[in-house]
């Protein structure tokens, strides 16, 4: 006897379910939030769902700007129509999350037989089929109102990292066009994502290097790239971009070389650190070699024969500049984060425990230079200031726990006399730059247990600030030689590129 055919599932059937299910579930919403506005009916989806399963929302004005207030107040925003536009359509984050979970009991009832057969490409599929035919059905009957009423409200299915975005595609199915065209209005992304971490400013101000990376559409993996930027008027162009895959490959420092009509590049590739050097006319690698340990950190003597490089076990590689040839290591037990070299060629060294000192020979003992925490260097082109910085605190008995507030510290060199800290009280100060004439310092201040950011500019001289702006995961600061413009590298999506060129008031 033939085997008998494997039953499926009835599309027919499906859409009759969901017609049932969806219509009581925006009766029990309403029902629940009589003075509440709708401005969306969502069926929302997540990968790996077992079985795949959309769950009714219904999004009010009312609910949105509850919640809006909760980040508000949170301080994820700074205004409460920025925080509602973030949120609109951000299902998860409803007050209303759970209110109708339960309400497709013939849906799932129907489904729980085949449960095994559907996956999140082919289940969500077959169920945003039939959700569709239910929606189109209800709609065409009146549920959802006429006129004004049905023009505020937008039908939808919205899925989360699963094979296929169903938000688009159901959005112009399901609505007015004008419904549509208001939501693709308010969640069109423009641009692609990009990242700066790094940036490194030519000594004559007319361009600078930067390192980071990229990625077209979500989902895609990212790009890795060094780029040249030339500076004209208000905005950076590139002049070349080096990419590489960014997965494996990253970039831990960059240093012009203009004498050599050369920059330096360490960077890590397939698990080897590399140290290279690329010509800056057109980006090409023109020599490298191949490094030992795990190198954090570059520095370049002002003579520029001596590079100094900084790994996380704690060495302290010297090499020739010209040859890319280590001369001496030093071992100084203990992570290190930043080097710098000063003129006279002392090298300073930034660890968690305080500032040390290595003169010029790399023979004799280092030295603390200045007994505080420090993880980034800043200094001006005379070498008179150096501001010291710390890294965000992180739990465990060797660091604060809770997190406590910390500045920047600003020391007189060559005696490491400490001349100020710059402190805003309840934030943590990281990433410092400081102008080359040295009258201004920038940080970045991270308010302690909320997401905002801020850039702040002080006056070295008198303590005072100037000039501050929000910013949002940045990368690297650094000043033109102007002494009044300061770059900011950041990570965002964006159809131009991820640097602001910002001229600090009254600088």
């Amino acid at each position: 006897m033939p085997t008998p055919a494997k039953p499926k599932l009835s599309p027919a059937k499906l859409r009759k379910a969901y017609t049932v299910d969806l219509a009581t579930a925006w009766a029990v919403a309403r029902q629940k939030y009589p003075d509440h506005t709708p401005y969306a009916f969502v069926l929302y989806g997540v990968e790996g769902g077992e079985p795949p399963e959309f769950y009714p929302y219904v999004l009010t004005e009312e609910s949105l700007t509850h919640v809006a207030q909760r980040y508000l107040d949170g301080g994820y925003h700074d205004t409460l129509d920025e925080a509602r536009a973030s949120l609109r359509y951000s299902v998860a984050a409803s007050p209303f999350v759970k209110d109708l979970e339960q309400y497709t009991p013939t849906v799932g009832a129907l489904v729980a037989p085949f449960a095994s057969e559907l996956d999140d490409e082919t289940g969500y599929a077959l169920l945003a089929k039939a959700a569709m035919a239910a929606l189109k059905k209800l709609d065409a009957e009146g549920l959802f109102g006429t006129g004004a009423e049905r023009e505020r409200l937008l039908l939808v299915i919205i899925t989360e990292d699963t094979p296929k975005n169903w938000s688009k595609d159901s959005a112009r199915r399901l609505n007015p066009l004008s419904v549509f065209e208001r939501f693709e209005k308010q969640t069109k992304i423009e641009g692609t994502f990009k990242s700066i971490e790094k940036l490194a400013i030519a000594p004559d101000g007319r361009s600078f290097f930067a390192a980071g990376s990229r990625r077209v559409e979500p989902g895609d993996d990212f790009v890795g790239e060094i780029i040249a930027y030339d500076i004209y008027g208000p905005r950076p162009v590139r002049r070349w971009t080096f990419e590489h895959p960014h997965v494996l490959d990253g970039v831990l420092g960059l240093i012009p070389e203009p004498e050599r009509r050369s920059i330096l590049v360490l960077r890590v590739q397939n698990n080897t650190t590399l140290l290279m050097r690329f010509a800056e006319d057109s980006g090409q690698p023109i020599q490298e070699m191949r490094l030992p340990d795990d190198p954090v950190r570059i520095a370049l003597s002002a003579d520029r024969s001596l590079i100094a490089l900084a790994t996380r076990e704690g060495m302290i590689h010297m090499l020739d500049a010209g040859a890319l040839k280590i001369l001496k290591s030093r071992d100084l037990r203990v992570g290190l984060k930043d080097v710098l070299y000063l003129d006279k060629g002392v090298l300073l060294v930034a660890t968690d425990a305080a500032v040390l000192q290595l003169d010029p020979s790399g023979i004799a003992p280092a030295v603390i230079a200045a007994p505080l925490r420090a993880s980034k260097f800043a200094a001006d082109e005379g070498n008179t200031l150096l501001a010291v910085s710390r890294r965000f605190a992180q739990p465990g008995p060797e660091y604060d726990a809770p997190p406590t507030e910390f500045g920047v510290h600003l020391l007189r060199l060559p005696t490491f006399e400490v001349l100020r800290t710059f402190l805003i009280p309840n934030h943590q100060a990281v990433t410092p730059a400081l102008s080359h004439d040295g009258r201004l310092l920038a940080f970045e201040a991270h308010e302690i247990g909320k997401p905002r950011t801020f850039i702040v500019v002080f006056e070295t001289a008198t303590g005072r600030e100037i000039a501050r702006r929000r910013s949002d995961f940045i990368g690297a600061l650094a000043f033109l030689p102007d002494d009044k413009t300061l770059v900011i590298a950041r990570s965002t999506t964006t159809l131009g590129e991820p640097i602001d060129l910002w001229k600090v008031p009254d600088a």
